[in-house]
């Protein structure tokens, strides 16, 4: 918490140095929504919450803004840009995973009380190998024609960061096998195990982010985001087939 604290100041410090008061606004804004978002989500998970428990979200909420700031504090606007440009055709991905969340969520909860588990188990199969492939062909084409689609959306500008699309296309494809896994496990009831792999994967994450950008720059950023977004991944994976298996076991008895 502290360490988080002095963090978060420092990229205040800095971005007042720089004159950019906004970004010091917003950064208090964004501290004040994701410690009530987690203080909230922790309060109904683990009711009633210890002393260390709110301090430890607190450090989660201030240590996010911090990846953030620095982001905004020490790179060029133009850095910002870039990111944000390879990151918007690819946008489509989670969406359509989005998509797929709300039509499948019947049907997984129908296999569950049918306790049809290999179905169950299946349709999440399917839905993750078809999800990876069509992540892997639309980033694949968006790359091959970035440097036309840039001149065309985006006045010529950004032409040499397409290799940024490939860390973008692979986070997008890691997010869909995330929302469909997710999905099983909320239909499985497993909110608080899936509560905890998200708040670790989130100081992963911003560990990882922390570490790539001093190490790559700019791009270190999405390389960061996808190493905590893997390892989210590996976990909720692990919970699935657990749950899975213990509920298969559960109705054969």
């Amino acid at each position: 918490m502290l360490a988080a604290f002095l963090g978060q100041q420092y990229v205040r410090s800095l971005a007042f140095s720089r004159g950019r008061p906004a970004v010091t606004a917003v950064q208090t804004g964004l501290v004040l929504a994701a410690a009530t978002v987690l203080l909230t989500l922790g309060q109904i998970l683990y009711p009633p919450m210890s002393a260390n428990m709110i301090l430890t979200l607190m450090g989660i909420a201030y240590g996010a803004v911090v990846v953030g700031g620095y982001v905004t504090a020490t790179h060029s606007s133009a850095a910002l840009a870039a990111l944000a440009a390879t990151q918007l055709l690819l946008r489509p991905i989670p969406l359509l995973a989005a998509s797929w969340s709300m039509v499948a969520h019947s049907d997984l909860v129908r296999r569950r009380e049918a306790r049809d588990w290999s179905g169950f188990s299946l349709l999440i199969a399917i839905t993750l190998a078809g999800g990876a492939a069509i992540a892997a062909l639309w980033t694949g084409i968006i790359f091959w024609a970035w440097r036309p689609l840039a001149g065309m959306v985006f006045h010529g500008k950004f032409s040499a960061d397409g290799w940024m699309l490939l860390l973008w296309g692979l986070s997008a494809l890691i997010s869909f096998c995330q929302i469909a896994i997710g999905i099983g496990l909320q239909v499985l009831r497993a909110f608080k195990v899936l509560a905890l792999a998200n708040t670790l994967a989130s100081l992963a994450a911003v560990a990882a982010i922390l570490i790539a950008m001093g190490l790559y720059g700019t791009g270190g950023a999405i390389l960061g985001t996808v190493i905590g977004q893997g390892l989210e991944l590996i976990v909720m994976s692990a919970l699935l087939i657990t749950g899975v298996r213990a509920a298969a076991r559960q109705a054969k008895a």
